[in-house]
């Protein structure tokens, strides 16, 4: 069963952060082809929305196209940036509060957080999207194998396995390269 508790702070440390950085901050991206990559799916260089972009699979692209015919004015591209690296932390924030505990766990996750929000949310690049996400997707990955071993209930295995691998596709989505480098991680996490 997941934690409802844990799960409500990780969301609210995440949310203080993320509109902290909003409110507070100019938002950009952090890299010029983000924004030309932003640019070719709006379809600014052309007649038409354009889900190929340099960099990144085109299925991400296409999984923003429908967002891009409903609402055009809005940068579906950078919301889903701002969208990973929120699911991101908030992922690994969880897991922490449920590995260490929640008073322990909190204040290590805010300091965590308060580290990274300001690359991660103010100066937004798909690569380190594809960083956090792979991140992630680890790391539920190493939490869904020890809940297995530790004898929790066949669900919840299910569940946080399943969470992990689609963090991981999200990830190799946003940057295969980034997801890449983070394998020898993850299998060293497997071997402690």
């Amino acid at each position: 069963m997941i934690s409802k508790t844990n799960l409500a702070f990780a969301v609210l440390i995440n949310v203080f952060f993320l509109v902290l950085c909003i409110g507070l901050s100019h938002l950009r991206y952090g890299a010029i082809d983000d924004y030309f990559m932003a640019g070719i799916l709006s379809g600014i260089y052309g007649d038409d929305y354009n889900v190929h972009l340099p960099f990144v699979n085109a299925l991400y692209g296409y999984t923003l196209l429908p967002l891009y015919h409903l609402f055009p004015k809005i940068s579906w591209y950078y919301i889903g940036e701002i969208a990973a690296v929120f699911i991101s932390f908030t992922v690994i924030t969880y897991v922490l509060m449920e590995k260490i505990g929640r008073n322990l766990g909190c204040a290590l996750c805010v300091l965590l957080v308060a580290a990274y929000a300001k690359d991660m949310y103010i100066v937004l690049q798909f690569t380190q999207c594809a960083e956090a996400l792979s991140a992630a997707g680890m790391v539920v990955l190493v939490y869904g194998f020890e809940c297995a071993k530790d004898g929790v209930g066949k669900r919840k295995v299910y569940a946080v396995i399943a969470t992990g691998v689609l963090l991981l596709w999200w990830g190799s989505w946003m940057r295969w390269d980034a997801f890449l480098l983070g394998i020898p991680f993850f299998v060293g996490a497997l071997l402690l």
